[in-house]
């Protein structure tokens, strides 16, 4: 695989911890991109520095709290961020 001339950022909006581990660890390693993860898109809206625009998000379809109860779906996310 060759990598994206450009180092790009990546926000990623992942519940599971060890899915989020993976993907990261590859992302990172693999390419060397920068990836800042969230739990939840209320994490994410709460935490995130809008002044820096990532160049791509990738969002869970389904967001659970710790207990399992449904929280959000990826799309109600992406909706908030147009």
């Amino acid at each position: 695989m060759v990598p994206f001339p450009k180092k790009l950022s990546i926000v990623l909006i992942e519940d599971s911890p060890s899915t989020a581990a993976i993907i990261i660890e590859s992302l990172r390693r693999d390419y060397g991109y920068r990836v800042d993860h969230f739990l939840s898109g209320e994490e994410f809206f709460a935490r995130f520095n809008f002044r820096r625009t990532p160049d791509i998000f990738l969002v869970d379809s389904l967001i659970y709290d710790q207990q399992g109860n449904l929280l959000t779906s990826g799309v109600e996310i992406v909706s908030r961020l147009k």
